[in-house]
């Protein structure tokens, strides 16, 4: 399970690390990769990431996705924040 989520996780930061800033997001890629990154490295640590901020990131037309749409990767955002969304609420 852990590994799965960790995978996810990386290709959204695969995805975050080709993009710009949005206007419509009121976070910054910059931002959203150390969520990211952190996240990862809590998950490889054994350990349970915040899951608030991951919740509040991966909300529809929250941060992530608007980054997802200004970059062009929303068809690939909803795909993996759909999957992400089960480890998430788990």
């Amino acid at each position: 399970m852990k590994n799965e989520f960790v995978a996810l996780l990386r290709e959204i930061k695969g995805h975050l690390e080709k993009s710009h800033d949005s206007v419509w997001s009121s976070e910054s890629v910059e931002a959203m990769m150390k969520l990211v990154s952190e996240s990862i490295e809590t998950l490889e640590a054994g350990r349970i990431p915040d899951n608030d901020e991951l919740v509040l990131a991966f909300l529809p037309t929250s941060y992530l996705q608007e980054i997802s749409m200004e970059n062009g990767w929303s068809g690939e955002y909803l795909r993996l924040s759909s999957r992400i969304d089960k480890y998430i609420e788990s």
